[in-house]
This record gives C-alpha cells, structure tokens and sequence, in this order.
C-alpha cells in the first residue's frame, strides 16, 4: 500500500513538473552530428573577421566629363515668388566631385559630393535657395537630376574632345601666370570664378599654340558687365567683355578669345582687316573654338540663358554643322550671316581634310590676307588665300576644297591654272 501511494506521489510531481524529471537518456549517433554541425556554425560566426563595409558597399559612380542639359528649367519658386531660371549645367571635371551652373543673372557654381547613404550627388547653393540632386541610370552616359522640389531634368554626357576634358587645374599650374588678367573689383568674378575660368582656358591656349598662333599670357583683359546680353572683345584695348551669364559657355570664351589671338596675328593691320573682313574673322572666331573642342555649335548655353529652347527656337547660338550657300549672301547680310556661311565650309572641308591639318591651314591663309587681293570681297578674298595656301601644302588638298567651295556656290581658281 505504501509502495502504491509513493508512486502515485511521484507520478502527480512529474505532471506538475515534468523537466524536473526527465529520464537521462543515451544521444543517439544523429544527434551528435547535428549537435557538432551546430557548433560550428556558432563558433565560425563568433570568431570570423568582421564584414568590410567599404568592400561591399557601392563604389560612387564615375560621371566625370561635360554634361549638357536636354531640357531647360522654365521656373524655379523662391520664397513664394517667381524666380527665373534659365537653366542648370554640369561643368566639366575629372573628379566626381564637381560643380553645376545656375544660370540666372549670375553665374554661380553649386558644388555637388557623393552622399553614400542616398546613392546621389546633392548640392545647395549657398543662399539655400536651391537644391540639386543628381542620380545616375542604367545609361552611364544620362543623368537625372531632381532640381528644387518640382522639376527633374535629363543631362546628357558630351562629346569628349580637346579641350573639354580639362576641368581641373593641372598639377603644378598654380605658380603660373594666368592666361587672362582680371579687375580686381569685378563683383561678378569672384576668385571660384576666375580659378574656373582659368581651367577652362589652360587647354585651349595650348591647343591655338599648336594650331601655330603666337600668344602671351595676361596680354588678354576679361571683365563682366551685367544685363549685356552679349560678349565682345576690342582688340584696340585687349579686351573681353561678357555678360556673366555666359561665363560657362566656353564656346562663347573661346570665341571672344580667338578674336584676340586673330587680333595679335595681324598686329598693325588688325583693325582694317577685322572691318573689311568682319564676317571672315567671324567665321574663324568660332571655328577655333568649336574645333578644339569637336563640336559645331556655338552658344548651347547662350540660347538657354536667353530663352531660346523654351521659345522652341533652336538650342544654340549658331551651328557650323550646314549647308548654307555662298549664294544666298547678299551685299546687306551681316557679319555673323556670313561667318556661318563660311564656317560651314571650314566645317566640311575639316571633315574631308584633316582637322590639325586644316587648323594650321586657317591660320596661315588668315595671316596672308593681308597680301591678298583687296579689291575682291572678303569671302572670295580668304577662299583665295586658303586655296593658295593648301596648293602650296598638297596638290590634293587644294582640289578637295575647290570642290567644296564650288559646291557651295562659290567659284575659285581651277587647281590646274
């Protein structure tokens, strides 16, 4: 009777609480193994390397170069009022660490950094009145860019070339004379300004050398006047001056600046020859410039700081990508009408040539306008000059731009007289 009610006792005392009294069993062979699998497990994450965050995170993309905007920006709302904006650009740079443009009355760079946690450039001017985000795509050659709290935008990469890629100063530069000398109360051109626009040129300047112009630094003055509306240079006094919305249209610095080097090539005959072939000079003002840097159209940010896209004009100031005949000129036609003629058929005979070749042909039929026959127009009056010049350089270069010109509806000499 004792023995039963010790049972029951025991018994009652387990339901209560059974892990009080398991029954000790031997492991079996399956559990070993998943016990000695688990430890492993345990032990290799206990003691492995901690993960390298900066192997595994993404690498900030590479979208150095030169940008141009699709499509400018019609509005920007600063402190609940309209605020013009005529459009955004990226300049140029070899790092990731660059700066974008606002177009506006002013020329202000926005610098833009690589924030990891986003995975986007952002940037704000220093007034706060904007902010700039830029995200990449699948296309590495398009960026979308949020811009303010409305408006996004697509930029396109460049085309690379000469000149444009040299966005930075060069090691070893600062020590340098500048290329331009500046007013030192100009408002507009602070010193990021002047240290950009410096970079721009540094590239340029070594390419009109090896086109063989014969230059000087500081010899060429740059000074801003707002609301201009233009850029010009008078070579009387050895001066640029632009509306400093157009300082970072090098196209537009590059031709203010071939007129000086157009300038300093004629010397004492400059100024008759800058009035009697105006649309000439006009014509080789921008080529130099587009040529340097592989591109044919001149002032893509001078038409959207003017308005001109969202006019639905063209994106541009001028394009020497046409087939523009010599024929339609006129005695009335200004001085930009015939140096877009005339470019045209520099462009072509470019592509037909040999850029480099016909750089340096340019500048010596340029030069030997002087000599050349004044009593003729100064269209046919440099067409002569060149065809002289490339005669004497090759017998093959001399009939391809005949035949360009002629093609043109301008008539030269034959190659055979």
């Amino acid at each position: 009777m004792g023995t039963r009610q010790s049972q029951l006792a025991i018994q009652e005392r387990r339901t209560m609480n059974p892990s009080r009294f398991r029954v000790c069993r031997r492991p079996s062979f399956v559990t070993l193994m998943w016990s000695l699998v688990l430890s492993s497990f345990v032990g290799s994450q206990l003691f492995a390397e901690p993960k390298d965050e900066t192997k595994t995170s993404k690498k900030m993309p590479d979208i150095s170069g030169n940008w141009l905007s699709e499509s400018p920006l019609d509005s920007y709302v600063q402190d609940d009022s309209p605020q013009p904006v005529n459009s955004f650009r990226i300049e140029r740079s070899k790092t990731a660490d660059f700066e974008v443009h606002y177009l506006g009355s002013k020329a202000i760079g926005i610098p833009l950094t690589w924030n990891e946690d986003s995975k986007t450039f952002e940037g704000t001017a220093k007034n706060g009145f904007v902010t700039f985000v830029v995200t990449t795509t699948d296309d590495s050659d398009i960026l979308k860019c949020n811009i303010g709290a409305t408006h996004q935008d697509k930029w396109r990469r460049a085309k690379s070339s000469r000149v444009r890629d040299a966005a930075v100063q060069k090691p070893g530069e600062t020590g340098k004379k500048p290329i331009l000398r500046y007013n030192d109360d100009d408002e507009d051109l602070t010193d990021d300004l002047k240290k950009r626009t410096e970079a721009m040129m540094v590239d340029f300047y070594e390419y009109l050398e090896t086109v063989g112009f014969k230059l000087q630094k500081g010899q060429c003055k740059l000074r801003t006047q707002r609301d201009m509306g233009n850029a010009h240079y008078y070579h009387n006094i050895r001066s640029i001056v632009i509306d400093p919305k157009y300082l970072t249209d090098d196209s537009i610095l590059y031709r203010e600046f071939t007129h000086h080097a157009l300038a300093v090539t004629l010397g004492d005959d400059a100024t008759e020859i800058f009035q009697s072939c105006s649309g000439v000079e006009s014509a080789l003002a921008d080529y130099f410039g587009c040529s340097a840097c592989e591109d044919p159209f001149v002032g893509r940010v001078w038409a959207l700081a003017n308005g001109a896209v969202v006019n639905g004009q063209q994106p541009y100031l001028r394009t020497m990508d046409n087939q523009k005949q010599f024929t339609e000129l006129h005695p009335s036609s200004g001085r930009h009408a015939i140096g877009e003629t005339m470019s045209g058929a520099l462009w072509e005979i470019r592509d037909a040539i040999d850029m480099d070749t016909v750089d340096m042909l340019l500048l010596k039929a340029w030069a030997g306008i002087v000599k050349s026959d004044s009593s003729k127009g100064q269209v046919e009056r440099f067409a002569t000059s060149l065809h002289d010049v490339a005669g004497k350089e090759n017998r093959d270069y001399h009939k391809r731009i005949e035949e360009i010109f002629e093609r043109r509806g301008l008539k030269l000499p034959s190659a055979e007289k």
